[in-house]
């Protein structure tokens, strides 16, 4: 049940905010997006483990086509900001002595694929939206004691997402990343809009 608590939050904030959409306006067909900073959590661990929070400053980049005459937009994504901490405890025995030890270790995964969002006010300074992107996740596993590098690879991600657009610029979007155990993760990002304003009237 915890595991499906967050997409049944999700789906009652979509509801919530049909009630508030409004018919969408004339916008610029092409608008870019760039996320400065993701505050992340993971949704999966492994036995032996604690979970920690943790805020990524890596850039997030996308480039969306706004679809006339509807609130949709299509779009390429490279979203570089799905990090999961754990730290892992477990003992060992040496000379016929028992020790303790725990290590921190850090999952990144970089989505590179396609998204689409729907916008409920589309064209004016309060835009709530939601969307998905979907593609290629590329997992790397850190050691954090020994600088290990692990366990890289590639597989299908998917990322649904629901946030708000101020001022035509400023975009705060939550998300839950998709991919594989270890590396799924519920996260807050901060970012930018550029180009997607309202047309001018002719």
């Amino acid at each position: 049940m915890s595991r499906i608590r967050p997409f049944l939050a999700v789906l009652m904030l979509l509801c919530a905010l049909f009630g508030y959409a409004a018919k969408p306006l004339p916008v610029q067909r092409f608008e870019g997006g760039l996320g400065v900073g993701r505050l992340s959590f993971p949704l999966s661990s492994y036995s032996n483990t604690e979970r920690y929070m943790l805020l990524s400053l890596f850039p997030s980049g996308e480039i969306r086509f706004n679809i006339p005459r509807t609130a949709w937009d299509v779009g390429i994504t490279f979203y570089s900001l799905s990090s999961s901490v754990y730290r892992l405890h477990g003992t060992y025995e040496y000379k016929g002595e028992s020790y303790s030890y725990s290590y921190d270790v850090v999952n990144n995964c970089d989505l590179i694929g396609v998204c689409s969002h729907y916008n409920l006010r589309q064209g004016r300074k309060v835009n709530p939206f939601f969307g998905l992107a979907a593609g290629i996740g590329l997992s790397v596993k850190s050691e954090l004691f020994n600088n290990n590098i692990s366990d890289i690879g590639s597989h299908f991600a998917i990322e649904p997402r629901v946030g708000v657009e101020f001022l035509y610029h400023i975009r705060l979007c939550a998300d839950i990343q998709i991919s594989r155990k270890g590396f799924n993760t519920v996260g807050l990002t901060l970012g930018f809009a550029i180009g997607g304003r309202p047309k001018k009237p002719k």
